[in-house]
């Protein structure tokens, strides 16, 4: 998913979209910690007709790579939420499977 150029560009400006939504005034400039979850719908292969998991379906994903996902967000939210994401002092990371493909995200301000 993020591998491909077009994509990772459309989901970099939804971030920064999304993150301006919720972002009164301008970009912080202070030190931040972040905690973001990565939901990624499980693929069809993963279930059986009956609607259970197959034997083989891995319980965590794959692709893309956590490091990845983070480099993404933290450049989507560069110039909109924080100046620079040098800023970032602390960072937690997870990416599970959920219903739906959806990210959450929680930035503090100010030393952790």
């Amino acid at each position: 998913m993020f591998d491909q150029c077009k994509r990772l560009k459309s989901w970099r400006a939804a971030v920064a979209y999304e993150a301006g939504r919720a972002w009164v005034g301008p970009p912080a400039a202070v030190a931040c910690t972040i905690s973001a979850e990565f939901v990624f719908e499980r693929p069809k292969s993963h279930w059986r007709k009956a609607g259970e998991l197959t034997k083989t379906a891995p319980l965590h994903p794959g692709k893309p790579d956590i490091d990845k996902l983070c480099r993404a967000l933290l450049d989507g939210l560069t110039g909109v939420v924080m100046v620079d994401d040098s800023q970032v002092v602390w960072l937690n990371a997870h990416k599970r499977y959920g219903s739906q493909s959806e990210t959450f995200v929680t930035i503090s301000y100010g030393s952790r």
